[in-house]
């Protein structure tokens, strides 16, 4: 015995119950062949001692549900005083005797558990499996009980409908639990629980009435030998024969039919079909899992053969031919078939069909036992295929772990999974633009599809269903809903019948697709789905790597080009320089002095340049640059692209041309880096065209965007170097170039000025020799009539009661500005360094102040700093005019306190449009 006093604090039969988690646990796979010798073993206890059942059924309760205790209680009606805490509401008193018991429980054979302190009282009022832990802090008596029980699972069995008893199964270890599979085990053999008690039952009412009737024998025995002497009393003692005779008579039947009940109540518990044929093959008997696999009622079924049935003529034949095999030679046959199931899907049955021998040996009836073994039959499918895709993507790794080309990684993924499936074809489509582009495909009986299609209808489905996290599966590409009439014949001479398609990621986004084709119609598996999915994800990551190293690589010759570039280019004007202090340490160095200064002055400018551009594409790559945006007319920009290009095009003796349309065209930009972007575009064009060649700068609305082209008739790009000429370090080679000069980072400058502006900008050419053209999209403000009206009307007025404040050292710069403001309706006043302008707000309220940053005395950062501390003036706007534009000194600006932040010379058109908000 043990006691375990940290329960004392009873708890409520809700608080002990865990049946939900049954579901939630990992359940183990079924063990039909363990389950199978169960039976067996049940069916021999049955037939040798019915008495001895119940034990043994404890026993395989034990073995198959994993379990440290189990036994059978049987309810055993009484009365009881008193109630404990932990009794179910309801509960009418009497005893729970331990009818059998294995494993640790073992000793407890025959004892009696109060109901209301025992959880079988719980299961029995449920009359549902229930799983408890730790129920003794609901149920006391159990805590008396030793070893500890952690988790207690029960099932009842029922007598006419009635729950009378329990099979119950104890786990003492806490770390080992139950789950769904030992709940469906336990239910399963308390059907053998219910057959046993009633077995038992009906045994121990024939022997009753043996003994009753052999006592009533006896008696009659005697009386008859006490009557020879009494002639009278023959009749009276014949009397007593014959009723003796008809009570025997009646009682063997009674038994009988006992007897019957409880065969019948067995076959009708057990989940087996049961069966027996005569020598027509008809049945004369079926249990009701047979009745309820033919979906009829015994009478429909008894004295009908299989083709009655409906069963197909050929297993039909089949069947008989066991069953006459069975009458021949009294040998028991086994043998596994589909069967069509009611809602019309094949299943699969495995039977054994025996002899039922007469007393002198012969065959009356084949019996026959059938178990429904399509679950078992699918979980080996699974296997099977499971096991054939570990193999198929450990063959697949073993391929692509060698490569390092994405294409030959698409071509090798393509033709083992095409080999693996029986494909006709399989493809990787990418997305560029409106058009998908299909490089190379691995194709079996059907024409390349390699090329570039325009995105259709059903493309643009697929690619929903990729964003969903899909697959897009067609069975059958003639009968799918989803594809129109005119696809179908847009599709039709590419072979194609079936098709599954995944989306490939790139960037966060779907970039291309992975494609699997069929000629003929084909239902695709979800084994097949899964592995087309698994060997594209696949595939994808190692092309996508290997594209990554060969980028690596890419810009790693890049970058030592650049340097070589770079380098030389240093040494260029390093040469004259060396030359020129050389000439300067000469006693007559000095007659020369200022043509070598000269020399000295431009070659340091050239040193100076190839620094600035340097530093100018390391600030944009690591996102150090902040754009000024503003509404920026588009000819303005190329007006002042054209002037700062034009020496070079002079120099080389081209002719440009300016193609603009009539209607201003504004851009949302940076006026400053717009320019810088055609510049180099118009330098890139004079350097690479022969002298003498010819330029077209063209510009055009096109929907919502500004198109810009510059053309040339220079040297062309070759189309290997096509996709690489806007790259950090690239630079088209090519040694008949008059000159090196430059870094060849300008183009690289254009993208990234164009990527952050929200543009784009491609290159395009016929190949070397033959020119090159550069293409350039910026999207326009939105309401663009709006702003040209806007930006046309500069009259006077435009400014009209604002109030400003002029602050410069400069008094012509700041004189000459307020006489511009005036002109446009405003109120100015000018002063000249920090403290005026201090002072100058007391008794000028002005709306916005602009302010020169580097004044003598209290610099415009200091002014803007005590502008902000005066909470009378935190709504004054300020501006910083100032010759200092890097991005540093926008920081420091705007640390200060200021707005807004324009370099001089000032763009008057920005500094109105800043005033007047628009």
């Amino acid at each position: 015995m043990a006691n375990h006093p940290e329960q004392d604090t009873a708890a409520s039969i809700d608080d002990v119950l865990a049946t939900a988690l049954l579901a939630q646990r990992p359940s183990r796979a079924p063990d039909h062949a363990a389950e199978n010798r169960a039976l067996l073993v049940l069916a021999r206890e049955m037939a040798r001692d019915p008495r001895a059942m119940l034990q043994k059924l404890a026993e395989l309760v034990l073995e198959l549900c994993r379990a440290e205790s189990a036994g059978i209680s049987v309810l055993e009606p009484g009365s009881e005083p008193g109630s404990e805490p932990g009794s179910e509401p309801g509960s009418d008193g009497g005893v729970f005797r331990w009818w059998a018991a294995a494993g640790a429980f073992a000793g407890y054979v025959g004892g009696t558990m109060p109901c209301s302190a025992s959880p079988c009282s719980t299961v029995i009022a449920r009359n549902a499996l229930l799983l408890f832990d730790q129920a003794e802090r609901a149920f006391s008596a159990l805590r008396e009980l030793g070893p500890r029980c952690y988790e207690n699972l029960l099932a009842p069995w029922t007598v006419d409908g009635k729950p009378v008893g329990t099979v119950w199964a104890i786990q003492h270890d806490p770390e080992r639990h139950f789950d769904a599979e030992d709940a469906r085990l336990l239910v399963s053999l308390s059907a053998f629980a219910s057959a046993a008690w009633q077995m038992n039952a009906t045994l121990q009412d024939w022997q009753a009435m043996r003994a009753d009737l052999e006592q009533r024998v006896a008696e009659g025995t005697a009386a008859l030998s006490h009557t020879v002497t009494r002639l009278e009393q023959e009749g009276e003692q014949r009397r007593g024969a014959e009723q003796a005779r008809q009570s025997t008579e009646a009682a063997a039947q009674v038994a009988i039919r006992r007897q019957s009940r409880f065969t019948e109540i067995t076959l009708s518990s057990v989940p087996d079909a049961v069966y027996a044929f005569d020598r027509t093959h008809r049945f004369v008997y079926a249990n009701q899992a047979m009745q309820a696999l033919f979906g009829l009622p015994l009478e429909a079924i008894v004295g009908h053969g299989f083709a009655e049935l409906g069963f197909p003529s050929d297993l039909s034949a089949r069947l008989e031919r066991h069953i006459d095999a069975v009458f021949a030679s009294g040998v028991t046959v086994e043998d596994e078939m589909s069967f069509p199931s009611l809602g019309g899907a094949p299943a699969f049955y495995q039977f054994r069909w025996g002899p039922m021998p007469t007393e002198d040996g012969s065959v009356e009836l084949v019996v026959g036992v059938s178990r429904d073994t399509t679950e078992r039959r699918r979980l080996e499918q699974r296997l099977r295929e499971s096991e054939e895709r570990t193999a198929f993507l450990l063959r697949l790794s073993d391929a692509l772990r060698p490569l390092v080309d994405a294409a030959a990684i698409e071509e090798t993924s393509a033709r083992l999974l095409g080999q693996h499936l029986g494909l006709n074809r399989v493809l990787v489509g990418e997305f560029v633009g409106d058009e998908v582009v299909i490089e190379r495909d691995w194709v079996d009986g059907v024409a390349s599809m390699a090329g570039r299609y325009p995105t259709s209808d059903l493309i643009r489905i697929m690619i929903e269903c990729y964003r969903q996290g899909q697959a897009f599966v067609v069975d059958d590409l003639a009968g799918d809903a989803r594809v129109h009439a005119r696809e179908r014949a847009t599709w039709a001479p590419g072979g194609i019948g079936a098709l599954v398609s995944v989306g490939l990621l790139g960037n966060n986004h779907v970039t291309a697709n992975f494609c699997v084709q069929s000629l003929p119609p084909r239902r695709w598996t979800e084994a097949q789905v899964s592995l087309v999915r698994e060997v594209a994800e696949r595939a994808w990551a190692a092309m996508e790597r290997a594209r990554a190293e060969e980028a690596l690589k890419d810009a790693d010759r890049h970058k030592d080009e650049f340097l070589a570039t770079l380098a030389h280019e240093l040494r260029n004007p390093l040469a004259p320089i060396s030359n020129a202090v050389h000439l300067l340490r000469r006693p007559d160095g000095r007659r020369v002095t200022d043509r070598l200064m000269e020399i000295v002055e431009r070659q340091v400018r050239q040193i100076v340049k190839l620094v600035d551009d340097l530093m100018e594409i390391s600030r944009i790559t690591r996102g150090k640059i902040e754009l000024d945006r503003q509404s920026v007319d588009l000819a303005a920009a190329v007006r002042d692209a054209v002037e700062n290009s034009r020496p070079l095009i002079e120099r080389a003796r081209h002719h440009l041309a300016i193609e603009l349309p009539p209607a201003p065209l504004l851009l949302d930009a940076d006026a400053v880096r717009l320019t810088q972007v055609l510049t180099n575009l118009l330098n890139n064009a004079a350097k690479y065209t022969e002298p003498g060649g010819h330029i077209v700068l063209k510009a055009a609305r096109e929907g919502a965007q500004a198109a810009i082209r510059v053309r040339d008739d220079g040297r062309g790009i070759a189309a290997d170097q096509l996709a690489n000429v806007f790259d950090m370090f690239a630079q088209v080679r090519d040694p008949a170039l008059r000159n090196g000069e430059g870094l060849g980072i300008g183009l690289a400058l254009v993208r990234k000025l164009v990527e952050m502006h929200g543009g784009t900008v491609e290159a395009r050419s016929a190949g070397l020799g033959r020119g090159s053209e550069f293409v350039l999209r910026l999207p326009l403000v939105p309401d663009q009539d709006a702003g040209a009206d806007a930006h046309a009307d500069t009259g006077a007025g435009m400014l009209s009661a604002l109030r400003i404040l002029v602050v410069d050292d400069n008094r012509d710069a700041a004189d000459t500005l307020a006489l511009l403001l005036e002109s446009h309706g405003a109120m100015v006043q000018a002063v000249y360094d920090g403290e005026a302008a201090l002072a100058a707000l007391v008794h000028f309220p002005a709306d916005a102040v602009l302010l020169d940053l580097g004044m003598p005395g209290m610099d415009g950062l200091e002014v803007a700093r005590r502008i902000r501390l005066n909470a009378g003036q935190s709504r004054l706007r300020l501006l910083a005019l100032t010759g200092w534009g890097q991005q540093a000194d926008r920081e420091r600006t705007r640390a200060a306190g200021f707005d807004h932040h324009l370099t001089k010379p000032v763009d008057f058109s920005a500094l109105e449009t800043w005033l007047t908000g628009r």
